[in-house]
């Protein structure tokens, strides 16, 4: 629902450009991809294929605000190790940035 509302996209940018970007202010090059094209990505990232792995589900948020945890947060990235309780039923699971506060 997020990706459809346009309050989330999907990024594969690594960890060390990501931060570099908070840091710095800086929009990822995917942040103004299509609807279409996150909801593809993100359901690959759910399926855990290789091409999934790469990917993460952030939020759209303010890319300027003096509190950088707020510049586009990562919301769910991929893991395809089994959980404890689910198993592998799935293959990506929230951050601790979206599942705390909720």
């Amino acid at each position: 629902q997020l990706i459809e509302q346009g309050d989330a996209y999907m990024d594969n940018t690594n960890p060390e450009n990501m931060k570099q970007q908070r840091d710095e202010g800086i929009n990822s090059i995917n942040r103004d991809n299509s609807v279409e094209r996150n909801m593809e990505m993100f359901n690959e990232m759910h399926s855990g294929s290789e091409e999934g792995q790469k990917w993460c589900l952030r939020a759209k948020m303010d890319m300027q605000s003096v509190n950088k945890c707020l510049r586009d947060p990562v919301f769910f990235r991929s893991n395809i190790l089994p959980h404890a309780r689910t198993k592998a039923t799935w293959k990506a699971y929230p951050t601790y940035d979206l599942a705390c506060p909720i």
